[in-house]
């Protein structure tokens, strides 16, 4: 077990990728995720990414529960391609969460080829919506995010969340690009358009021709299709008329102007900007990164062709969920932005007029 910053204790690779096929050079999809969404939305994320994965699981348990195997069962027993997965489990750092090396995962192997083990210990509880959304509050999702990037192996770096789903070959071809443009201390990223599609939709879309028809049917839209400014990106038509080569481009350098946009981000694993630990689930958690990168002067290179998806479009008992929460959470939030401010200010006082204020 591994101690991170008096807060939490982590075990790397209980599941490891292979050394020899994991290389630098590579983009590795970085994912979190708490012990009790482990579902078929990741058997799907697994499948959809043809690439190297860094996966954080983090249990608000301690490890000597039966919540650890369950997880590292249902994980294993998943069908994807092992050489590229990693997975790494995190757990509050109390006492009890101490590990003899070895005995955990000799334990989770020889229990997870039952069928009764499995159905009597990790068919949890049903949840509601509500009762899900309450739950994740508590969550830390950035540390875990960023415990899953540091554990991570290749040169670069793109972090998602399980349920994002991508374009065809879309590390394949993403990968030159970032070799082209993300080089030595550059202070560069490449944004990544990402859409919305209804769930009644079957054949999800592979490359832009079939995402274009989804968007002219209006079974596919710009995420989120409720807050219409929050990730709009300017130019759309014209990056649907492009025509869609091999070779990929950038289409333009966009402006953080909107404090609302969290572009989906290809980067270099050692980006001197990480996700802020002091925000929590579910406010402004995942905008922190990209508030960072605009003070330290980063670029946001749109590319053309390549898009990431997400299906099915956020219930109006979610929004209302979320809502509550936030609102309920508002005093917590105001002390967290207020330090964050008062930081970057002082540690990127020229940027200071450069990006939206933060609130």
């Amino acid at each position: 077990m591994v101690m991170y910053k008096n807060k939490l204790k982590y075990l790397p690779n209980v599941i490891s990728s292979n050394k020899h096929v994991v290389h630098n050079s590579r983009i590795t999809l970085v994912l979190h995720i708490s012990n009790d969404y482990i579902n078929a939305d990741l058997q799907k994320t697994f499948s959809n990414w043809k690439g190297p994965i860094s996966l954080a699981v983090y249990f608000p348990t301690n490890i000597h529960t039966v919540e650890s195997i369950c997880a590292f069962c249902q994980i294993k027993n998943m069908n994807f391609d092992s050489r590229y997965v990693s997975v790494h489990f995190i757990y509050p750092a109390t006492k009890s969460n101490t590990f003899i090396n070895g005995t955990f995962l000799n334990f989770s192997n020889s229990s997870c080829d039952s069928k009764i083990f499995l159905r009597n210990n990790c068919l949890g509880k049903k949840l509601t919506l509500e009762e899900k959304i309450s739950k994740s509050v508590p969550y830390p999702i950035n540390t875990v995010r960023n415990i899953a990037r540091k554990l991570s192996k290749t040169k670069y770096i793109i972090i998602s969340d399980v349920g994002l789903y991508f374009s065809s070959d879309f590390e394949v071809r993403t990968l030159r690009l970032a070799r082209q443009t993300l080089r030595n201390a550059s202070r560069k990223t490449l944004a990544i358009r990402i859409f919305e599609i209804k769930d009644k939709i079957n054949k999800m879309p592979k490359n832009k021709a079939e995402l274009l028809k989804l968007f002219r049917k209006r079974y596919a839209f710009e995420f989120h299709p409720y807050n219409k400014h929050g990730q709009h990106v300017e130019r759309l038509d014209e990056w649907f008329a492009k025509p869609d080569k091999r070779k990929l481009t950038i289409q333009f350098i966009k402006k953080y102007d909107n404090k609302q946009w969290e572009p989906p981000l290809i980067m270099k694993r050692d980006n001197p900007s990480w996700h802020e630990e002091t925000f929590l689930y579910p406010n402004r958690d995942n905008a922190s990164l990209r508030w960072k990168m605009c003070r330290l002067n980063f670029q946001f290179m749109i590319v053309n062709s390549v898009f990431i998806y997400h299906q099915g479009l956020k219930k109006e008992s979610e929004k209302i969920n979320l809502r509550k929460i936030r609102e309920e959470m508002k005093p917590q939030y105001v002390k967290i932005l207020g330090s964050f401010n008062r930081k970057i200010d002082q540690l990127y006082p020229k940027t200071k007029t450069k990006c939206p204020k933060f609130f």
